[in-house]
């Protein structure tokens, strides 16, 4: 006979497993599978059937011996290069279906040939060819779960022929059938046999073995019996084994075309919802704690910027330098510090404020008088004198009363304005009951509560008189504590102020007053967004640990689960590296998801929180960008590990877990 014709030779092949005790699973075989056989391989259970067809197969390596497919000695090949054979000569049968639940019929029967890189549109043409073929064009956009159990055979026959294979290996192809529904797959297979197609059938059903054209009975490992039905198909244990059969012959290397592998990855996160949304939940935590937290804490610091560097653009302090250097009590400052600063271009508003007393030494103020010579019950408060103008100038909010006026000022009426910590801890909160404050044995009528003193804090613990009523009943301010002018002006005008001001209020003596500006804070208050941000960026960090952690742990459950679905990936033809890629891909798919959503959740956080803030936000376009970067790189560090392991899997303890 022709050694051309020969698709499998085996010569002294046997396998045996590691022990202890070793199991010779194939003892020494030699036999050659020429075209057009249709072989069946019988036996009783244990007597190395399947072993046989899994060496025959290329599912399984021989320990000993040589195994020749198509013209190739696969000793000489790679474990890619017996998978692109496998994919390319032969088509399997499997006794547990291996269909994928998530695909109909159609999508199932067209994973044949996809590792052979084969366009998507001419698998499913061959796909739906070999459908109908089988008898299932009417089942052909089902689910697995809606076939019984013969039309689940038939849809793996499908996929098995729909390859173009050179050899169909099928292993207990009816034993999950009933009499009917096996005999109709009996008759597909002599259907097959005819049309050309090697058969090679593992079976205990001695009906379909006697269709046979010949018969290998096995037992205790080895092949005790061939018999034929014709010339023909006469036993070749004796064939020659060719040794230079290898030579001059190409071998098809497994090939997946990228948009096909990325749609595998795609299906297979899609086809379980739930399980991928727990997965990413970590990474989307994370992803969207990084964002919402650089978002914030950007947009707050623009908003605090903003707002210092409106302050020392609009504000200006005057200082008594005169009664600061002299070391006494004094007061530098004219009457009506307020109108003139106004004149001034660019000034808004303006006035002097001063305190009373020492800060080492505050008076008892109460809201009564003292009786019979008895003090009356009081507080420690601060008294300072001020200008309407200043409390303009400093922003100040008014939470009762009108405040005082410029009348106040210039006839020094014993009125007062209350900061709203003095208001507080003397109990008035509101002037309708026209509330009055004594100092020794002075009353002022309270004509204001504040309920913010803005630019000056100091005021909140202050009892505020009008300037000229302080400097009549208390003199001018202690000394070390010079009295001050507080100037705001439009934006940009507060360099012309500071060097207007002092010849303004005091053109003879203008060095007895020093201006400045608003110190710059931005370095401050860099720090402290700094140490806030890092403090937060690093539990955000934690998030995205614990969502790499969980995609891992889930890829590696997924590779237990889809061991069957891997083993039927390899006898399709898929080499360990896209076993390896596809499996990494989904743990990327995810990652990259994660990312995203939680990007986008950080961006709506950054975005609710401006607008209840009322702030203008401000996000980094990079960041849209970063999120899901981590999230890629957590799916792709998370899913090395399940990957390689799923890689690693051979395809008979693949095939055998179900």
């Amino acid at each position: 006979m022709n050694p051309g014709e020969d698709l499998i030779v085996l010569a002294d092949a046997a396998r045996t497993y590691p022990g202890p005790p070793p199991v010779e699973a194939l003892r020494p075989t030699t036999l050659a599978i020429r075209k057009g056989d249709f072989v069946a391989v019988v036996g009783p259970s244990g007597s190395g059937k399947s072993t046989l067809l899994n060496v025959v197969g290329l599912l399984d390596t021989p320990t000993s011996g040589r195994r020749v497919v198509d013209g190739l000695d696969t000793a000489r090949l790679s474990a890619r290069e017996r998978a692109g054979l496998r994919g390319s000569r032969i088509g399997f049968v499997f006794q547990a279906f291996h269909l994928i639940e998530h695909r109909t019929v159609v999508e199932n029967v067209a994973l044949a040939g996809m590792y052979r890189g084969r366009p998507k549109a001419e698998r499913l043409a061959a796909a739906r060819v070999a459908v109908d073929r089988v008898g299932l064009s009417h089942r052909a956009d089902f689910l697995p779960s809606r076939l019984s159990g013969g039309e689940r055979q038939r849809v793996a026959i499908a996929r098995a022929v729909a390859a173009d294979p050179k050899v169909l290996l099928c292993d207990e192809p009816t034993g999950n059938l009933d009499s009917r529904r096996a005999a109709e797959i009996i008759g597909l297979f002599e259907g097959l046999s005819r049309d050309g197609l090697c058969l090679v059938l593992v079976t205990h059903d001695e009906q379909l073995a006697a269709r046979a054209d010949r018969r290998l009975r096995m037992r205790d490992g080895a092949v005790t019996a061939s018999t034929s039905r014709s010339r023909r198909q006469e036993s070749r244990e004796d064939a020659a084994f060719a040794p230079g059969a290898a030579d001059g012959v190409d071998c098809p290397r497994p090939r997946i075309r990228l948009v096909d592998g990325l749609a595998e990855s795609v299906a297979s996160v899609a086809a379980r919802p739930g399980r991928s949304l727990l997965t990413m939940t970590g990474t989307v935590l994370g992803c969207a704690a990084l964002t919402a937290i650089i978002g914030l804490t950007t947009t707050a610091a623009g908003q605090i910027t903003s707002r210092f560097n409106q302050l020392q653009a609009t504000t200006v302090t005057l200082a008594d330098t005169a009664t600061e250097e002299s070391g006494v009590p004094g007061y530098s400052f004219p009457q009506r510090v307020g109108a003139k600063l106004r004149e001034l271009n660019g000034v808004v508003d303006g006035g002097v404020y001063a305190e009373a007393f020492h800060q080492g030494w505050l008076p008892q103020i109460s809201t009564r008088p003292e009786i019979d010579g008895g003090p009356g019950v009081g507080v420690q408060l601060r008294v300072a004198g001020a200008e309407p103008g200043t409390l303009v100038a400093a922003g100040a909010k008014l939470a009762s009363g009108n405040g005082m006026d410029e009348f106040h000022v210039d006839s020094a009426q014993p009125v007062a304005v209350l900061g709203p910590a003095a208001a507080a801890r003397l109990g008035i909160a509101s002037v309708a009951i026209r509330p009055t404050v004594f100092i020794g044995d002075n009353a002022y009528a309270v004509v204001g509560v504040l309920s913010d003193t803005g630019a000056l804090p100091d005021l909140a613990t202050a009892v505020i008189l009008p300037i000229t009523t302080m400097l009549a009943h208390y003199g001018p301010p202690a000394a070390g504590q010079p009295a001050h002018a507080l100037v705001r002006t439009d934006l940009g005008a507060a360099a012309l102020a500071a060097r207007q001001a002092p010849y303004k209020l005091r053109p003879e003596n203008p060095g007895a007053l020093t201006a400045f500006r608003a110190p710059d804070w931005s370095a401050i208050t860099d720090d402290v967004d700094a140490s806030v941000s890092g403090l937060l960026l690093a539990l955000a960090g934690v998030a995205v640990v614990i969502g790499c952690v969980a995609i891992a742990n889930t890829t590696l459950v997924a590779v237990m689960e889809r061991t069957g679905e891997i083993g039927l990936r390899q006898a399709l033809g898929a080499s360990p590296s896209q076993i390896l890629g596809q499996f990494l891909a989904e743990s990327v798919l995810l990652g990259g998801i994660g990312g995203l959503i939680g990007s986008a959740l950080g961006t709506a956080t950054v975005l609710i929180g401006s607008v209840l803030q009322s702030w203008s936000p401000v996000m980094d376009p990079r960041l849209g960008l970063a999120s899901p970067a981590i999230g890629v790189a957590a799916g792709a560090l998370a899913g090395i590990y399940p990957s390689w392991r799923a890689s690693r899997i051979s395809p008979v303890a693949a095939l055998q877990h179900s």
